[in-house]
């Protein structure tokens, strides 16, 4: 799964100004990969983190709350699953 604030052809990971999430399940089964979906599909609602520019840090550090926040359901999903955040206002990885 893959979060970007630009078009995902136009994304270049290595540049600086880049701003992307990446899941990565690896296999986890898809009955939790449908509960960790629609998960973050209610807390971003609730949140309402549409109204945020997707380029901004509010954005970001909202969705990563919203990721932390999921860390029980994401966790359940098994060893395999890795979660990276990458944008010019600081960088995380899990997993």
């Amino acid at each position: 799964m893959v979060v970007t604030s630009n078009y995902p052809d136009n994304l270049d990971v290595e540049s600086p100004d880049s701003s992307f999430l990446i899941v990565h399940l690896n296999g986890a089964d898809s009955v939790e990969i449908s509960n960790l979906l629609t998960e973050l599909n209610q807390k971003i609602r609730t949140e309402e983190l549409a109204t945020f520019a997707p380029d901004g840090s509010g954005f970001w550090v909202l969705l990563v709350d919203i990721f932390v926040s999921s860390r029980d359901t994401l966790l359940s999903l098994g060893e395999g699953v890795k979660v990276t955040f990458k944008t010019p206002f600081f960088s995380a990885e899990v997993g």
